[in-house]
C-alpha cells in the first residue's frame, strides 16, 4: 500500500506541484485538499504530516524564489504588526515584490495602511476573522504576484499561527523586556517547533526579535541575553521610539516617513539579517 501511495504522489499531485515550483509557484491552498485525497486513498492510514513532508521537501530542494516570513506571538502588545509592516517596507525598498497578510482579527496593519497612501496601502490584505482556511487561500493568491509574503498572525488564535508556521520559511518571534513577554514567548516557540516536527523539516527557521526595547533600563539591556538563554538565535532588536508611532499615524512605513532616523536604521539592519537567513 505504501508503494501505491508513492506512485500516487509521483504520478499526480506532486508532479503538478513540481511543475508549479519550476515557475516559482507554491500551491499552498491545495495542501489540505490533497492531504484529504491521499488519506482517503489509503483508508486513513497516512497522516497529514506524512503527506506534507514531500511537498515541503520539494519546495526546499527546488529553491522557489518566493519566501514566506511569519511574525508571531502568543501575547499582544509586543510589536508584531510594527515589525511586520516595517519589514515589508524595507524589503520593498530592496526591490522585492511584497504582500502582507493581516491575519489578526483586530486588523491593525490594515488600519495602519488605510491612514495614508504608502506602500502598505497597496500590499496589505485582510484575512477575515483570522481564519486558518482564509490564510491558506490568500497565500495561494499572493504567490502569483509576490516573491515575499509577510504574515502578521493573531496573538490569541494558535491554530492560525500554526498554519502560518506550516508554510513559513522563517518565523520571527518578537519579545518585549517584561518577564510576562518571556513566558508567552516560550509558548510561541513551542508552537513553531511543533509545526517543524509536523513538516519533518528544518523549517520554519525560528528567530527571536527583541522588541520595544528601552536601552536605558536593565530589562532592556539584558533582553538579548535573556532570549539567548532560551536557546534560539536572536536578531537585531527594535527600540521603542515615538517616530514609529508617528509613521503609523501617517499611514507610512518608517523607511517612507523618516528614512534617516535611528528607527529606520534598526529596521534596515533587521531586514538585512532576515534576508541573509532567507538566502541560505
Amino acid at each position: 500500500m505504501l508503494h501505491q501511495f508513492v506512485e500516487f504522489l509521483e504520478g499526480t499531485f506532486v508532479q503538478q506541484q513540481l511543475n508549479s515550483f519550476a515557475r516559482g509557484k507554491l500551491a499552498l491552498a491545495m495542501l489540505p485538499f490533497a492531504t484529504l485525497r491521499a488519506a482517503t486513498f489509503l483508508g486513513g492510514c497516512v497522516t497529514a504530516s506524512d503527506f506534507l513532508k514531500p511537498i515541503h521537501d520539494l519546495k526546499d530542494n527546488i529553491g522557489t524564489t518566493m519566501d514566506i516570513v511569519a511574525v508571531a506571538g502568543r501575547k499582544g502588545g509586543i510589536g508584531k504588526s510594527t515589525i511586520a509592516g516595517n519589514l515589508a517596507g524595507e524589503f520593498a525598498a530592496m526591490g522585492r515584490s511584497v504582500v502582507v497578510l493581516d491575519a489578526d482579527p483586530q486588523h491593525s496593519l490594515a488600519a495602519w495602511a488605510a491612514q495614508g497612501h504608502g506602500m502598505l496601502s497597496k500590499c496589505v490584505r485582510k484575512i477575515e476573522g483570522g481564519s486558518a482556511e482564509a490564510l491558506r487561500a490568500e497565500a495561494k493568491k499572493s504567490e502569483k504576484v509576490a516573491d515575499l509574503i509577510v504574515i502578521d498572525t493573531p496573538p490569541g488564535m494558535p491554530e492560525t499561527s500554526y498554519q502560518a508556521a506550516l508554510v513559513a520559511d522563517l518565523m520571527l518571534l518578537p519579545c518585549g523586556p517584561s518577564p510576562l513577554d518571556l513566558y508567552a514567548l516560550k509558548e510561541a516557540l513551542n508552537l513553531a517547533l511543533k509545526a517543524r516536527a509536523e513538516r519533518r523539516s528544518k523549517k520554519p527557521r525560528v528567530r527571536f526579535v527583541p522588541s520595544r526595547v528601552l536601552m536605558n533600563t536593565n530589562l532592556g539591556r539584558n533582553l538579548s541575553s535573556s532570549l539567548e538563554g532560551i536557546g534560539k538565535k536572536v536578531l537585531p532588536g527594535i527600540g521603542q521610539r515615538i517616530v514609529l508611532a508617528e509613521a503609523v499615524s501617517a499611514g507610512l512605513t518608517i523607511q517612507e516617513f523618516a528614512p534617516a532616523s535611528a528607527a529606520r536604521e534598526e529596521f534596515q539592519t533587521l531586514a538585512r539579517a532576515v534576508d541573509k537567513i532567507l538566502r541560505k
